[in-house]
């Protein structure tokens, strides 16, 4: 992920090839910093809904504790920018659903529309009759979490609140960044690839949820500026 202007524009990496454009609608000039970040951070939520919808798709696909527990994190993030602003389990109806799970169009007003185009593949779970490049849901979080940082920032001096509540959104889509990389981790583990690509979580939901990522060699802290492989997720060096 590329930030060209912090809070607003970004480029990120598509799996396989290309980048796309992540870019929310700048402020009008004479916008006083606490309406900027009133501006910036429902951009930001509709954002998260999309998330959710692809989270639960994928979810819906192929269920496992790692998705599940994203969700969560992902609906509570969406709620932290400013407690009961935003309704947690209601689509906004500026998004448009494309291709559920892989196209969405966000209406940010009337002559402009953001699309996200997440990567699509098949798997061992599913097969696609087409197939396409595009994001994966690691690469918006990190947009996310630059640009919650950013509203951290403007509020600075002058709402501790708001501060405060926009560093418990960042934590939390940290959160929901871990349990991916975390996913993606178990699956390298476990040997699955796009042919297999069944979970094995029967045998290992009891250790999971008794001891919730123990296994997992790495945090949630500062996650989203590891640096990533060829495959979108996070290096981990192995002892």
């Amino acid at each position: 992920m590329e930030i060209l202007t912090p809070g607003y524009k970004y480029q990120m990496i598509q799996l396989e090839e290309g980048v796309q454009g992540l870019n929310f609608l700048a402020p009008p000039q004479d916008m006083s910093p606490v309406d900027e970040y009133v501006w910036l951070s429902s951009q930001l939520q509709q954002v998260i809904d999309v998330l959710f919808d692809r989270t639960n798709y994928l979810h819906e696909v192929l269920p496992c504790v790692e998705s599940r527990d994203a969700l969560w994190y992902l609906a509570v993030a969406s709620q932290a920018y400013e407690e009961g602003s935003y309704p947690q389990k209601e689509k906004s109806p500026r998004i448009k659903i494309i291709d559920p799970g892989h196209i969405y169009k966000i209406r940010q007003s009337e002559d402009n529309c953001l699309t996200i185009t997440f990567v699509k593949r098949s798997g061992g779970a599913i097969r696609y009759r087409k197939e396409w490049s595009g994001v994966q849901t690691q690469e918006v979080l990190r947009v996310l979490i630059d640009a919650t940082k950013y509203l951290q920032c403007i509020m600075c001096g002058i709402s501790e609140e708001k501060v405060h509540n926009a560093e418990m959104a960042a934590q939390f889509l940290r959160e929901a960044l871990f349990r991916y990389e975390a996913r993606a981790w178990r699956r390298k583990q476990e040997k699955l690839n796009r042919r297999n690509g069944t979970h094995n979580d029967a045998e290992h939901g009891r250790v999971w949820r008794t001891y919730p990522y123990s296994d997992v060699p790495f945090n949630s802290e500062s996650i989203e500026l590891r640096p990533s492989g060829e495959d979108g997720h996070i290096l981990v060096q192995e002892e």
